[in-house]
């Protein structure tokens, strides 16, 4: 039996280090459940609390200096779209739709074909290595921010020392507090510091499930193809013995996996429409705020690299959202006395690459049968604004430049 392959090891590590897992942790006592559910509570509270504390800051830099109202507003939006994706990523339906792929998987890990194993392996360096790539931007830039508070803060104590002057303790993170912050800047630092981890944490975890879902069903979706250029020589031992059964069952249990899989992205994209929603709507105006922070040279080396993460997150979005998207071709396919036109996916040119040749009446017709209901590409759709692709994404960037450009000519 082949080594377990896990697709979503880092992300769930990601995951229970934040607090958003809600699967059941096999390895825990109840006692650690409970104290994890307290942790996963009390984070999230403290984590929300800082919207009204943005929205504060905001209100009093307007009419004090705009170029730090707008890098205000940029880490409001950033935080507000974060709460807002991981509740979604904890609903219910999520939550199932995420115990069904770790079942799937175990089941995938002892399928004893080469092949199989081989696409499945693919996928899961793939996801892993793009997890890791994501957790280690999110904390350099974490450290980093938290550096700076750090470095700041010390420097504007100095100054207060030797110059006898009364300076607001610099910030990292320009936010309102409800008390004198040179009085309790132990606090204040403390509670930013949180903060900044807390934001790496939930940002790398989002990301990172988002990204390994899409991943896993490119996984399938390619495994599928598999099954279906080889139907005649069954991998799967494990439903009912496939390789001492005809060829037309086979190919219908198939079909059958091939069903279930279009209903397990339909209930994924009825949940997740709605985080491509925000990460389309909102990244523009991201975008435009942090480049406008660059132009004003306000933390040019934080927000130069901060802008590098935000676009290769809605691009491996945008990407992998992509690959689901099966290419579509136009092509003549001829089979038996049934010659047909007709766009046809992936998995179609699959089945037309089998032996179907050699087969009776009963698979053939079964075969057209399949080819039309994989006509369809399946997609990852932005709310009512279509398929989410590398396109749509490209589109967020023009926005943005809009948005730059209109910021510009307001504070010229």
């Amino acid at each position: 039996m082949a080594s377990k392959k896990e697709l979503f090891k880092f992300t769930k590590w990601l995951m229970l280090a934040s607090g958003i897992w809600r699967l059941k942790i096999t390895i825990a006592s109840g006692f650690l459940q409970n104290l994890y559910k307290v942790y996963s509570i009390t984070s999230q509270i403290i984590y929300d609390s800082v919207v009204i504390m943005f929205i504060v800051e905001f209100y009093r830099l307007y009419t004090v200096d705009r170029a730090k109202a707008v890098e205000n507003l940029s880490r409001l939006i950033f935080v507000v779209l974060l709460i807002v994706k991981l509740t979604l990523c904890q609903s219910e339906k999520m939550i199932d739709l995420l115990s069904l792929t770790l079942d799937e998987e175990s089941r995938i890990s002892a399928i004893n074909d080469p092949e199989t194993q081989k696409i499945y392996r693919i996928h899961v360096k793939y996801s892993n290595s793009l997890t890791a790539i994501i957790a280690i931007c999110s904390f350099s830039l974490a450290i980093y921010l938290t550096e700076m508070g750090f470095e700041s803060n010390y420097k504007s104590n100095r100054r207060q020392k030797f110059d006898n002057d009364t300076l607001e303790t610099a910030l990292a993170v320009q936010v309102w507090y409800p008390f004198d912050k040179n009085k309790h800047f132990g606090i204040v630092m403390a509670h930013q510091t949180v903060e900044i981890l807390l934001t790496a944490l939930y940002s790398g975890s989002v990301h990172a499930f988002s990204n390994s879902v899409m991943i896993y069903l490119r996984a399938q979706l390619k495994i599928l193809q598999h099954y279906f250029r080889h139907f005649h020589h069954p991998f799967d031992r494990f439903e009912n013995d496939l390789r001492t059964r005809s060829s037309f069952h086979i190919l219908r249990n198939y079909c059958r996996k091939h069903q279930k899989l279009i209903n397990w992205i339909e209930e994924f994209n009825g949940s997740f429409k709605y985080i491509m929603f925000l990460e389309y709507c909102v990244s523009s105006l991201l975008l435009a705020a942090v480049i406008f922070q660059i132009f004003a040279g306000i933390e040019v080396l934080f927000n130069t690299v901060y802008l590098v993460l935000i676009i290769c997150q809605l691009m491996a979005l945008a990407w992998n959202a992509d690959e689901i998207l099966v290419e579509v071709e136009v092509i003549t396919l001829a089979i038996d006395e049934y010659p047909v036109i007709f766009q046809s996916t992936k998995l179609s040119l699959a089945l037309y690459e089998s032996e179907w040749y050699n087969q009776d009446k009963k698979v053939i017709i079964l075969i057209h049968f399949m080819m039309q209901k994989c006509r369809t590409p399946l997609t990852l759709n932005i709310g009512a604004f279509g398929p989410m692709t590398v396109s749509a994404a490209l589109s967020r960037f023009k926005l943005a430049y809009s948005y730059v450009s209109v910021m510009s000519s307001g504070t010229a």
